[in-house]
């Protein structure tokens, strides 16, 4: 399992508003490197929600960084930088490709959350390890064969 991001993220409040979700280097654009000098530091990706533009962006790796992964709204979200997140739709690139994530309207305040692999956006998630649960079932049946071997 090499490379994987297994953590929890603090939960976070969103405002309401119109948001767009996705790898967030698509539109960003012209952006990119300011966000990239606010999100790494030291060689480190630093996630959570930052001020941008007057407002606050919120973003956190993947599990296992680039590909395409199902949202529960049916979208499939691609990749690219190796991160999932969500920004308000008035302070994206405006030549920004809003097809390439989903545009959301949240008419109250929302929870974004990463819990190992599994983002959170209100009542939206985008699971980007879906063997984790089947990972915690595997290594909970290896210690009840432990448990019985004992016995002997």
């Amino acid at each position: 399992m090499f490379g994987r991001t297994n953590m929890i993220s603090d939960t976070e409040r969103m405002p309401a508003g119109k948001y767009w979700i996705g790898d967030l280097c698509y539109v960003l654009g012209a952006d990119w490197d300011a966000f990239c000098n606010m999100t790494i530091k030291d060689s480190e990706c630093l996630y959570g929600k930052f001020p941008w533009k007057g407002k606050s962006l919120w973003q956190h790796g993947t599990a296992y960084g680039d590909g395409t992964y199902r949202g529960s709204d049916g979208v499939v979200y691609g990749v690219d930088a190796g991160l999932i997140g969500i920004v308000p739709v008035d302070v994206v690139s405006e030549d920004a490709n809003l097809s390439l994530g989903s545009v959301v309207e949240f008419p109250t305040s929302f929870s974004v959350q990463y819990v190992n692999g599994e983002f959170t956006f209100g009542h939206i998630t985008i699971d980007t390890d879906p063997s984790y649960d089947e990972d915690e079932d595997d290594y909970e049946d290896y210690e009840d064969e432990e448990e019985e071997d004992e016995d002997f």
